[in-house]
């Protein structure tokens, strides 16, 4: 008895769509998709920003969808495309500015630091030694 009411909904709802073939000639009729006073065919594709992509559908209208990016894993990225780049690979950076690869060693004033490939994208870890280096180094 109850699933009665379930079914007179749903066939209401169905009811207030326009019939396949009304919508077929509404499709028939549009030629594209108007933007800015511009008629650009069915399947165009317009890119507005680096990361927005939009097609004209079949219904007129332009559907736009936006790039999801991960995280960088370098400290240098470029930013200038969609998503951002590491022309130099993956690195951290040290606390005087200078990127320092992952998986590697450097030395300067804080010590030695590496770069670990859970800390790409960000400082890297430095330690300063123990006596006699530490007073060599400066750190």
């Amino acid at each position: 008895m109850r699933s009665v009411p379930y079914i007179i909904v749903i066939l209401s709802v169905l009811s207030t769509y326009p019939p396949a073939d009304a919508v077929s000639k509404r499709k028939r009729a549009t030629n594209g998709c108007v933007k800015d006073g511009v008629l650009y065919p069915f399947k165009f594709v317009l890119k507005p920003e680096p990361c927005q992509t939009c097609t004209c559908e079949l219904i007129g209208r332009f559907v736009c969808m936006y790039a999801w990016c991960l995280p960088s894993r370098c400290v240098d990225a470029d930013k200038s495309k969609c998503c951002p780049t590491c022309p130099n690979g993956e690195n951290c950076r040290r606390s005087d500015g200078v990127a320092v690869s992952v998986d590697s060693y450097t030395f300067s004033k804080a010590g030695f630091c590496s770069c670990t490939d859970d800390l790409a994208g960000k400082e890297a870890s430095c330690y300063c030694p123990s006596w006699p280096i530490s007073a060599l180094i400066g750190c």
